[in-house]
């Protein structure tokens, strides 16, 4: 807007409702003024001159300081709460349950389909096979989508599913915004916190299956990496993540008017297609 000349005044109740960020506050300022824009704050009656350049950075600082230490506060109250047993909180995402009036109830009709899922696991059923069964019986996500085998993983190994909430799991990086996953002996485990839809014999079961079927692999950058049992017979074959989902890379070959080009590609785009969360153009030529 401020390049299109939509506006002459921006109009703040306070420097520190426009932004918390010392970094963004001095990009912000520098454009407005080269722009000939004016910002005036209303609480103090008075537009912004660039003899305050110095005063405005200093309470930038200061606001950036306050919510960094507002963070650490809301981390440390949300970890405290759940270390006292605290009521477990699922998102909209997760199977087999509703959140009603702040209380976790079992969704039926999701419910069939995660004993489902335990079952063919038990029985020897991949995740990929897993999820191509629950399309071959006609069962879809809550978008109607197909079910892909990443949702399928993910099913068996929350412990959820037998009544265990497993909460700490992240937290908000004030620096960054974005939600990091903390080391698995910082989580809290609170047992019974919500009705188990299979038991705990057969969510030991899935997961041992499950665990005959993977490997796991130390890698310098990344910590420990599980991949399937069948490693593939390319140099690259199961080394290759997909930043977005977590799925391999698999090899795939295609013929162009000069021959041939082999491509690596997201192993869930490839099997589900185009999604809206996901760029196709993510791949790697060789």
């Amino acid at each position: 807007d401020v390049s299109r000349d939509k506006f002459d005044v921006i109009v703040i109740k306070s420097q520190d409702r426009l932004m918390r960020s010392a970094k963004e506050w001095y990009i912000f300022i520098d454009k407005l003024v080269s722009s000939g824009k004016r910002l005036y704050f209303y609480l103090e009656r008075a537009f912004y001159e660039p003899d305050n350049a110095l005063i405005t950075g200093i309470k930038a600082i200061m606001a950036e300081e306050y919510s960094r230490d507002l963070s650490k506060k809301i981390n440390n109250a949300h970890r405290s709460r759940q270390a006292k047993g605290g009521r477990p909180v699922i998102t909209s995402s997760t199977w087999g349950y509703d959140n009603v009036n702040k209380t976790i109830l079992i969704n039926e009709e999701e419910a069939v389909i995660v004993r489902l899922i335990y079952d063919l696991c038990i029985q020897g059923y991949g995740s990929r096979l897993i999820s191509k069964e629950l399309t071959n019986r006609g069962y879809k996500s809550r978008s109607g989508k197909d079910i892909p085998e990443i949702t399928v993983r993910k099913i068996i190994q929350n412990p959820i599913y037998k009544g265990t909430a497993v909460m700490n799991k992240t937290h908000i990086d004030f620096n960054t915004k974005k939600t990091i996953n903390n080391p698995p002996e910082e989580w809290i485990y609170h047992e019974n916190a919500v009705p188990p839809i299979i038991s705990d014999e057969i969510w030991e079961k899935a997961n041992k299956a499950m665990d005959k079927r993977r490997t796991k692999e130390r890698c310098k950058d990344r910590g420990e990496l599980i991949r399937g049992y069948n490693l593939g017979k390319f140099n690259l074959s199961s080394k290759i993540i997909c930043g977005e989902c977590g799925s391999t890379y698999w090899r795939r070959k295609f013929k162009v008017k000069a021959g041939h080009i082999t491509r690596w590609m997201c192993s869930e785009y490839v099997t589900r297609g185009r999604k809206e969360n996901k760029d196709p153009n993510r791949r790697q030529e060789e």
